[in-house]
């Protein structure tokens, strides 16, 4: 067992199954530990030197650019002893990456080249490889690809530069491959034409003949498809093709394979979409999962549906708190499993019950966070890639029942791995007696009993902890180079982040409590725990906040909280803002709990932070990017904020605007990056030391 690195939570025996218990506890997990002497690493060795903006800047960025994507997060096992993973480059997210190829059994490593696998027939014998913007479909001869033909077309899902395996599909016996083409509008493509396509289409090929045919076109988007086996159907999830169209948010359709629409499931009222229909390797269940519309508050924590294929009966499962739906997948035996939460980071494996409660839970390191992972077709093995809280990309290894994984590779680390011990785990209890979790870094030399002037991050979202700090969105070294400046940082969490249970459950059990206002009482919660456990110096404390963690910050600033320093990048000083309203009303009758749109409208105004200047008692940089898109209305929004700004100013606050020109929700160009980072830290460090 590792070190105990955790702060406010005690050791727990839990049993996971009836066939097996692991010793697990509540934070920090078991870990298991990693061969480093015989992983893969690249790169140079990491240095003991400090974090300074400059380091962090430097090795988050390439090309002018700042780098936000963590690295690959493709891993494919091709038999029960081979598997394939992408690695990164010399930076994680930017260019170099590369294809390893992993010997299950002795756990050897070896370079493929620069390409990368999006799938493999069950046979073996069939794969498609994508290399520099182009899909092929080839046969896997005594581990050599050999191309077969060219997949044009194919749809490429927004935030991703290659071909998702959700829109891939193979049939049971290896002889067809569906997939998922963006809709096609030429005038020779007079099939397509045919088939009414105004939206995605559903292809088909043949494997022998390798000829291929426009199967279905609901004139929709399709973002995933999912072919039971041995039926002659596929399903396909279905989303509303824009905002203003008609008909159900989204769908599940069943298609037959000479193109006829079977059936179908539609969630019209339902503020979600579907992330992807999973097949069971038997065809008889087909798993669901909802995901997040537009910040509406059920990211990850909506019950998972489960349709009998043969009955057509829907079953709504348990949902598990810390469960993360999107990675839901289905092992050779029919047992389903997804990553999943022991404590604050996305760090662990669920089994699931028929029913969706988790019958064995396989613990990984507290301060590592799952990026991808996959079970063998023997189903005894679990592959997976990480990002450790200072940044190491690692792949590990681990037999289904053991205790302990194998490390196959690891980057070569950026700072010195003396820093994890720095790196803590945080409970604390709300209000209303829930228990959240969060990290805690401390600086050098810590010492118990010392109060140290305190940051506290609050992560966008809805989505849980993650290793992105605020200030920056791209890298977990962002609370290094806070640390390294004498801070304590506390990266917080809130309910609505969907770690805790079914958002909708929690959010809603209280009418007319302000969902913003339930997330500021946790993260307030969590700072006095901090206080009364004589951490932090309650007069130096600061506040990040970016997106969903800006309008926490806005929202503490407008109910009058008192803080040395306040930092709100990207949030959103009036909700009344031309643009936004009827774009967002729908998400905001949630966030809300408003009981009509007159409601809304007043509720709209009661909560502005634009309406409440006279409240703030805290000094406040507001950090914004500007773009002349139109459905962004962030030029009304720098209106609004230079309004806040000049109130405060009026009133005898500090308040100052960083407005930064072409930029998005998260700013990329580093001129841009740079000047806000000097900015913050400055600002950061005249309130604070």
């Amino acid at each position: 067992m590792q070190p105990d690195r955790s702060l406010g939570l005690s050791r727990k025996w839990i049993y996971v199954g009836a066939k097996a218990a692991v010793f697990l506890t509540t934070l920090p997990c078991m870990q298991f530990a990693g061969a480093a002497d015989t992983a893969t690493t690249t790169g140079e060795p990491a240095t003991a030197e400090e974090v300074t903006l400059e380091k962090l800047l430097e090795v988050t960025s390439e090309d002018g650019k700042l780098l936000v994507s963590q690295g690959p997060r493709e891993l494919l096992w091709y038999s029960d002893s081979v598997a394939y993973a992408r690695i990164p480059g010399e930076k994680l997210g930017g260019s170099g990456e590369s294809l390893l190829r992993i010997d299950a059994g002795n756990g050897g490593t070896e370079r493929s080249g620069s390409y990368s696998y999006v799938g493999f027939s069950p046979d073996g014998k069939f794969a498609l490889r994508f290399d520099e913007g182009r899909l092929a479909l080839g046969r896997i001869v005594d581990g050599a690809f050999t191309e077969s033909r060219q997949i044009k077309g194919w749809k490429k899902l927004e935030g991703r530069t290659g071909p998702s395996t959700k829109t891939f599909a193979w049939s049971s016996d290896s002889g067809s491959l569906a997939y998922v083409a963006a809709a096609r509008a030429e005038e020779s493509d007079r099939e397509a034409k045919s088939h009414g396509a105004s939206g995605d289409v559903l292809m088909l090929v043949d494997l022998k003949s390798l000829s291929e045919e426009v199967l279905f076109a609901p004139g929709r988007p399709i973002p995933a498809i999912s072919w039971p086996g041995h039926r002659d159907s596929i399903f396909l999830a279905a989303g509303r093709s824009g905002k203003d169209a008609a008909g159900p948010e989204s769908s599940l359709i069943e298609v037959s394979l000479d193109g006829r629409k079977k059936s179908g499931i539609d969630y019209p009222d339902l503020p979600a979409h579907m992330i992807r229909p999973i097949a069971s390797p038997d065809g008889t269940r087909l798993i669901h999962s909802l995901g997040d519309y537009f910040h509406r508050p059920v990211a990850a924590a909506l019950p998972v549906r489960s349709l009998d294929v043969e009955s057509g009966a829907l079953q709504s499962m348990v949902q598990a708190p810390g469960l993360d739906t999107y990675t839901l997948q289905w092992d050779a035996v029919g047992d389903l499993w997804a990553a999943c939460r022991s404590g604050p980071l996305l760090d662990s494996f669920c089994r699931l019950g028929k029913d969706g409660s988790i019958g064995l839970k396989i613990a990984g390191p507290f301060n590592e966070e799952v990026k991808s992972f996959g079970i063998s077709p023997d189903a005894r093995k679990i592959a997976w890639t990480s990002l450790d809280v200072l940044g190491t990309f690692r792949i590990r290894m681990l037999d289904i029942g053991g205790n302990e994984s194998r490390e196959v590779y690891r980057s070569a680390p950026i700072v010195d791995q003396d820093r994890l011990a720095r790196v803590k785990a945080f409970s604390w209890n709300t209000r209303d007696g829930m228990e959240l979790q969060g990290l805690l870094i401390t600086p050098k030399d810590f010492v118990a009993g010392r109060k140290y002037p305190l940051i506290v991050d609050v992560h966008g979202g809805p989505a849980p902890v993650a290793l992105r700090g605020a200030l920056f969105s791209s890298s977990p070294l962002e609370w290094q180079m806070w640390s390294d400046r004498g801070y304590l940082v506390f990266v917080s969490d809130y309910r609505e982040s969907g770690a805790y249970g079914i958002s909708e459950e929690l959010i809603r059990s209280g009418p007319g409590k302000f969902v913003i206002d339930r997330n500021v009482d946790d993260v307030i919660d969590g700072i006095g725990k901090l206080k009364d456990d004589g951490f932090a110096d309650p007069e130096r404390i600061a506040i990040i906040g970016h997106s969903m963690g800006s309008v926490a910050a806005n929202h503490m600033l407008m109910r009058g909280e008192r803080f040395r320093a306040v930092v709100s990048k990207e949030g959103i000083p009036s909700w009344n803002l031309p643009g936004y309203y009827e774009r967002m009303k729908d998400a905001w009758m949630w966030w809300f709990n408003a009981s009509s749109e007159a409601d809304l409208k007043r509720m709209l105004t009661r909560y502005s932070l634009e309406s409440n200047t006279g409240k703030v008692n805290s000094p406040v940089l507001f950090i914004n990017a500007i773009s002349e898109h139109p459905d962004a209305a962030t030029l009304v929004k720098k209106e609004a904020l230079d309004r806040v700004v000049a109130d405060l100013r009026g009133k005898g606050l500090e308040a100052e605007v960083v407005q930064l020109a072409d930029e998005k929700h998260v700013p990329l160009n580093m001129e841009n990056v740079r000047e806000y980072g000097r900015i913050t830290v400055d600002w950061i460090d005249r309130k604070l030391k």
